[in-house]
């Protein structure tokens, strides 16, 4: 797109011709190098190359052979970049274009002809149709790499487009004037500044809208993605127009999805109560639905690519989540607490509860703390033993003990779902487990939250006899402290408790039926 605008704009300044031809290859390749030459931008430089030199030595352009040969040119020079992410994209995106752009506009045209004969509405339906023509072959390389699939691109780019294209070519303008007169182009750039301040605004609405992207955390929204492009493949082989082989399993997979989002978000709602401890890496990120409410505990994770945040964000909007009621913070690590800012960011946070006086020396407290208040949420920093009710939740909060410092100065929560109830105690040692059931009569629980990931120095004998659970679940991933330690595995499941590990197990998700017995039914 930047090499496309480049290239019209010199030619609407030059005309086309052999001069702005070999001026345009210049800038062409500049720019390649310029931004880096990366898979993307060399793919655009050697098809807009090829596109130029073809009525120059009296031949024609054919696209595919100019996509064809861009992309040998890249896996000649370095065949590792097929695994490049944003050569996938590039050239899948292309191959859409050239593959469904023209048939769609064919087939809008003849079914609206008001957009052949009006400009403007053909270049709005151009921009739309060219994002269309793209997802079929993007749309699974996205749900492979990222997770999740942009529904309303489309409609991004009808807002959008106009005002980048003026943004990049006229920024050009602007630079030159600035370079006679920096008065004339400050005021210029003032001016070009409202388009690029549209483009970020329409970005962040239409990226707060639930139904913006579609995560495929849930596994029936992979089954309904699969089942899509099955639709579209079998009415391929109807009898009727393009209109009726395309329109008729568009909209049933709309109909499907909206049905399926509802039955999944109807899911989590319907039953007590369900508990995800979410595989973040070395973090942790725990996540507790009871009908329409939603708690979090911790919200952070090291050694991963995925931000703990966006991890916990995709799956609260993968389960139909609009937002966070509270979010507990059990102390300030940055694998506990990093990943705040971008949940707080992708999904509401009304609450945010955390340790008072928390040690800071990473620079989280005031990061997060800035966040909240950006985003609207309630702080609550805990200095003395509170029960926070959601709902069906109940949490008990315990706040530091006195005296304690660094791991040992968090809050610890015994979280209940009706009977069923989770002990979390963030990263502290054995010797504050300790004077914290000294201090509490805490209670029996069924799930164990395993302290410090699994760490030697915590989940102490005393804490797991006491507590007595059937579950305990290490949320660990790769780290350089031999976390989980084996001697801890060995005590946690010589007390005869189950457990599961996020490094092994990936996410872990406990669902608490309506049939769930009391206390004595179980023992």
């Amino acid at each position: 797109m930047h090499i496309a605008f480049l290239v019209g704009f010199l030619q609407m300044l030059l005309g086309r011709g052999r001069l702005s031809s070999l001026l345009a290859l210049g800038l062409i390749w500049t720019f390649v190098l310029v931004t880096g030459a990366n898979p993307s931008a060399v793919r655009a430089g050697v098809m807009q190359t090829l596109l130029l030199i073809a009525p120059l030595v009296k031949r024609e352009n054919d696209p595919i052979t100019s996509l064809s040969a861009a992309l040998s040119l890249i896996l000649l020079y370095n065949p590792d970049a097929a695994a490049s992410v944003g050569l996938q994209l590039s050239f899948a995106s292309m191959a859409g274009i050239l593959c469904f752009s023209q048939r769609l506009m064919e087939m809008t045209e003849k079914h609206f002809p008001y957009v052949q004969r009006n400009g403007l509405s053909r270049m709005a339906a151009s921009a739309a149709l060219n994002s269309l023509a793209v997802m079929p072959f993007t749309i699974p390389l996205m749900a492979l790499h990222f997770g999740s699939i942009p529904l309303l691109s489309p409609l991004s780019n009808l807002l959008c487009m106009w005002a980048v294209s003026l943004c990049f070519a006229s920024g050009w303008l602007v630079c030159g004037v600035g370079l006679l007169s920096l008065r004339i182009g400050q005021w210029l750039g003032w001016l070009l500044a409202w388009p690029a301040r549209w483009i970020l605004l329409t970005a962040r609405l239409i990226g707060s809208l639930s139904f913006s992207a579609l995560y495929l955390q849930h596994r029936l929204i992979l089954f309904w993605l699969l089942g899509s492009y099955a639709l579209f493949l079998g009415f391929r082989f109807l009898k009727g127009g393009a209109f009726r082989r395309l329109a008729l399993p568009g909209l049933l997979s709309v109909l499907t999805l909206v049905i399926l989002m509802n039955a999944v978000r109807l899911d989590y709602a319907g039953d007590r109560g369900r508990i995800c401890v979410l595989d973040v890496g070395q973090g942790q990120c725990i996540s507790v639905f009871a009908g329409e409410q939603t708690l979090m505990i911790d919200c952070g994770g090291l050694g991963t690519l995925d931000d703990a945040g966006e991890t916990a964000g995709a799956y609260l909007l993968s389960c139909g989540r609009d937002q966070v009621d509270a979010l507990i913070l059990t102390h300030l690590d940055t694998d506990h607490c990093n990943g705040v800012e971008t949940l707080m960011a992708m999904r509401p946070v009304q609450t945010l509860i955390l340790p008072a006086d928390a040690d800071s020396d990473n620079g989280m407290r005031e990061t997060i703390l800035a966040a909240a208040k950006r985003h609207n949420t309630q702080i609550v920093e805990l200095d003395e033993d509170s029960e926070l009710k959601l709902g069906g939740i109940c949490a008990r909060l315990f706040a530091p003990l006195p005296g304690t410092l660094g791991n040992d100065h968090g809050i610890a929560a015994l979280v209940s779902l009706g009977d069923y109830d989770m002990l979390v105690t963030g990263d502290m040692g054995q010797k504050t487990e300790q004077a914290l059931l000294e201090r509490h009569p805490i209670r029996e629980a069924e799930l164990y939250i395993v302290g410090h990931h699994g760490s030697q120095y915590a989940s102490s004998a005393v804490l797991l006899e006491t507590i007595g659970a059937d579950t305990a679940i290490v949320s660990c991933g790769y780290n350089s402290y031999g976390h989980p330690e084996e001697e801890t595995l060995e005590r946690i499941a010589s007390y005869g408790y189950t457990v599961y590990r996020t490094d092994e197990n990936g996410r872990i998700e406990i669902r608490i039926g309506n049939d769930y017995g009391t206390k004595e039914q179980r023992r």
